[in-house]
């Protein structure tokens, strides 16, 4: 059977003032997806509420779109399934073999406390599959704990956006708290590129992250490898 992926995004949309508004970074989700999906791997986009999932503005500016998010943002099927998203309280963490978390401001506020997502993350690692995530998506795993109790990323090597980069786009102050410091305080060790805003990726036991918006399709390469080399189930 064809292995099967998930991919969870923000139903938050905005920062500490109403009037800022974030949500999911657009090219995080699509050049995961795009990877995945023309390697031929069925993949299910959900939400936290399900419904309308709302975009980051600035993640559709033209200067920050290449051809491929350009052509997502013009596909009506798949712009339909970002209006009308899953519910994350549909879905069966044992369905997947493989869960990812885009990115987005809008992921520190409604990923770390999930209750299902920790539980469809937990499932999924625990049956042998990959948990993947990129730029502040790794706020899903904040407070994941497998059924023996253990922290997923007690003895795991991870990346995840860095201080340095919510300092050289001015969103310190209006977010609840930094995702590299709080991945520090939980995972084994937090590494990050030299020179901000470049590819980086860590690939620790099953568990992958990338750091920024650039890491979404290394991410997508490396988490396609895993699919079509191993059998999860």
């Amino acid at each position: 059977m064809k292995k099967k992926v998930l991919a969870i995004v923000t139903s938050h949309g905005t920062m500490k003032k109403d009037s800022d508004k974030t949500g999911l970074w657009f090219s995080e989700l699509v050049h995961f997806y795009d990877v995945v999906r023309v390697a031929g791997f069925p993949i299910d986009i959900v939400s936290l509420k399900g419904g309308k999932v709302p975009i980051d503005p600035r993640s559709l500016l033209p200067v920050l779109m290449d051809q491929t998010t350009k052509t997502y943002h013009l596909d009506p099927y798949f712009i339909s399934k970002l209006d009308h998203s899953l519910s994350l309280d549909d879905i069966d963490g044992q369905e997947y073999d493989c869960v990812f978390f885009a990115g987005g401001h809008g992921t520190l506020w409604d990923f770390p406390e999930s209750k299902k997502i920790q539980e469809i993350t937990a499932a999924i690692y625990e049956n042998g599959g990959l948990v993947t995530a990129v730029c502040h998506g790794p706020a899903a795993l904040l407070h994941t704990r497998l059924t023996d109790g253990t922290h997923l990323l007690e003895d795991v090597e991870v990346t995840g956006y860095s201080n340095i980069e919510e300092k050289l786009i001015f969103q310190g102050s209006k977010i609840p708290f930094y995702l590299e410091d709080e991945l520090r305080s939980v995972a084994k060790s937090f590494k990050k590129s030299t020179i901000p805003f470049t590819s980086h990726v860590i690939e620790d036991k099953r568990i992958i992250t990338g750091q920024n918006p650039q890491s979404a399709r290394a991410v997508g390469e490396k988490t396609l490898k895993h699919l079509q080399a191993h059998v999860y189930r």
